[in-house]
C-alpha cells in the first residue's frame, strides 16, 4: 500500500471524517493497532457485529486522515462485512480502497473473488481484468484467480486465466519456471518439463522444484528425490522455496522433514509467504501428530489471519483430539 496520506469518501473511510471529531485524548484510550487486534479475536470468534464495532472505533481514531494503518483495517472491515453475509457492505469498502490505491490490484482481485463466491461470473471476469490490468506480469496473480474459479467449479474460465499468464513476453529464467510452472498445473509434463530444464540451465534453482514435482506427478520418484537434493542444497533457497520443499515432503509423507522446511522458511531473512508457511507448519504438526503444539500454532495464526475457514475448521478438529 501507499505510504502517503491521502483522504477519501466513500463508505469505510467517511467513519474517519464524522467520527475523528470524537477520538479524545483519554488516558486509557486503546491504541488502534490494540482495537485492531480486538476486532481480529472477534472475527475468529465468529463475532462479526463486535469485529465491525471495534473496527470503526479503530478508524475515528485517524483523526480523519489515512494511512496503511486505517487501510489494513479497513480490509478486515470487508471480510468482517462479507463473512457477516453482508456483501454490499464489503464491495463499498473494497471500492472506497481502490478510490484510496487506484494501482492497487488487491482490492479489485478481492472484490472478484467475492463477485464468484456469489455466482455473478460476469463481474468476478470484469474486476478479476482490473487486478490484471495494474499487474500484468504477476504470475501468481493468474495462478490465484485460476485456483479461485476452479475450486467454485469455473473449470474453463479459470484455464483462460493459465493461458493468459502463458502470453507474458520475456526470455529470463524467471520466465521460464513460471511457465513450467504453469503447464504442470495444466498437466502438459513434457512442456512444463522443458521450460523448467530451461530455467534450471540459467542458475535458477528453485526451478528444480516445480521440475520435482513433474517428475512425481510421472512416477519418477527417484529423479524427482534427486532434483529436491540438489536444490535444498543451494545458496538460493527462499522463503518460497522452502514452502515447496514442504509442501513436496508432505506430499511424501516425510511430516518431520516438512516441519523443518516450513520453519527455515519463516527463518529467512526475507519471507514473502508467511501465511502459506504458517498454514504448512499447522498440517506438518497435525500429521505427524503433535496435536497440542499444534493449537498453538493455530490459535497464533488466526490471530494475523482471522477469518480462514479451512483453518477455524482446523481448529475444531484439534479441540477434539
Amino acid at each position: 500500500m501507499k505510504q502517503i496520506y491521502h483522504r477519501i469518501l466513500p463508505l469505510c473511510m467517511m467513519f474517519l471524517v464524522i467520527l475523528g471529531i470524537f477520538a479524545g485524548c483519554g488516558e486509557n484510550q486503546p491504541s488502534q493497532q490494540e482495537l485492531k487486534e480486538q476486532g481480529i479475536a472477534a472475527m475468529t470468534e465468529g463475532d462479526y457485529e463486535t469485529a465491525l464495532r471495534v473496527f470503526d472505533e479503530a478508524l475515528a481514531l485517524s483523526g480523519g486522515r489515512v494511512g496503511t494503518q486505517e487501510v489494513d483495517i479497513c480490509y478486515y472491515k470487508a471480510a468482517a462485512l462479507y463473512q457477516s453475509g453482508d456483501f454490499e457492505g464489503a464491495e463499498d469498502v473494497y471500492r472506497a480502497l481502490m478510490e484510496y490505491d487506484k494501482d492497487s490490484m488487491e482490492p479489485y482481485f478481492l472484490l472478484a473473488s467475492i463477485y464468484a463466491d456469489q455466482k455473478d461470473i460476469e463481474q468476478a471476469r470484469k474486476y478479476y481484468g482490473e487486478a490484471i490490468a495494474r499487474d500484468e506480469e504477476d504470475y501468481d496473480l493468474y495462478i490465484a484467480i485460476y485456483e479461485n474459479l476452479n475450486a467454485l467449479g469455473y473449470t474453463s474460465e479459470a484455464t483462460e486465466y493459465l493461458n493468459l499468464a502463458l502470453e507474458i513476453d520475456g526470455d529470463k529464467a524467471e520466465n521460464s519456471m513460471q511457465r513450467g510452472r504453469i503447464y504442470l498445473i495444466m498437466g502438459q509434463y513434457d512442456a512444463a518439463e522443458k521450460a523448467l530444464n530451461k530455467a534450471v540451465t540459467k542458475d535458477l534453482q528453485e526451478a528444480r522444484v516445480y521440475l520435482s514435482k513433474v517428475y512425481m506427478a510421472q512416477g519418477k520418484l527417484d529423479e524427482a528425490a534427486e532434483v529436491l537434493k540438489v536444490y535444498a542444497q543451494s545458496d538460493q533457497v527462499t522463503s518460497e522455496g522452502f514452502a515447496l520443499l514442504g509442501n513436496v515432503a508432505m506430499d511424501q509423507g516425510n511430516y518431520e522433514d516438512a516441519l523443518g522446511y516450513f520453519e527455515k522458511g519463516l527463518a529467512c531473512k526475507k519471507v514473502t509467504n508467511d501465511q502459506e508457511l504458517k498454514k504448512g507448519v499447522i498440517a506438518a504438526l497435525e500429521k505427524s501428530g503433535q496435536f497440542e503444539e499444534a493449537k498453538k500454532k493455530v490459535a497464533e495464526y488466526l490471530e494475523k489471519y482471522p477469518g480462514d475457514e479451512k483453518i477455524q475448521e482446523e481448529q475444531n478438529f484439534l479441540n477434539t483430539r
